[in-house]
């Protein structure tokens, strides 16, 4: 998907000085306004698509998907606000237990799976998702929204975590 809105908007890029040149005069100003409006969508299609996430989908997809990507100040502060969350780590065991953000629980995102896990009963409670990337977080935060969860946050990875680590 991105490399066709980037190619749509290297085309119309390309294409401008080629159709305001080789034009009459009557035409150019019709066929320029043309132009215009192709690279203005081309542009918009490219800057709408730097809001996708790790796994690939928009925000507005994420959203009716049932999981949003988020930055980690903003995890920070909901994670302050809402003392029923919790806070999920999808990496291995051993990455886990090479340091892991406090009060994190352990769900590899190899066992999220068609069931939903034992350890998360309330398809309401909010869900702070992170790995060591971000990659993975958004591979479980889709299957977990799938599983039925509504309030699902990928938070992105423990390698830009600025706060505490525990082992």
């Amino acid at each position: 998907m991105k490399k066709r809105r980037y190619l749509l908007a290297v085309v119309a890029a390309l294409a401008l000085p080629l159709l305001v040149s080789c034009g009459k005069k009557a035409e150019s100003a019709e066929t320029s306004k043309a132009t215009e409006s192709a690279v203005s969508m081309a542009a918009a299609e490219t800057s709408s698509s730097a809001s996708m996430s790790t796994t690939g989908e928009s925000k507005e997809e994420q959203e009716t998907m049932g999981y949003q990507t988020i930055d980690q100040d903003t995890a920070r502060e909901m994670m302050k606000q809402d003392d029923g969350h919790i806070i999920l780590d999808v990496r291995t065991k051993e990455e886990y237990d090479s340091g892991h953000i406090p009060g994190a629980v352990l769900l590899p995102n190899e066992e999220i799976n068609g069931t939903r896990p034992e350890i998360l009963k309330d398809l309401d409670q909010p869900i702070f998702i992170y790995c060591r990337s971000g990659h993975r977080a958004g591979l479980a935060a889709e299957k977990l929204s799938k599983l039925g969860y509504r309030k699902v946050y990928n938070f992105g990875g423990v390698m830009t975590w600025k706060g505490e680590l525990v082992k």
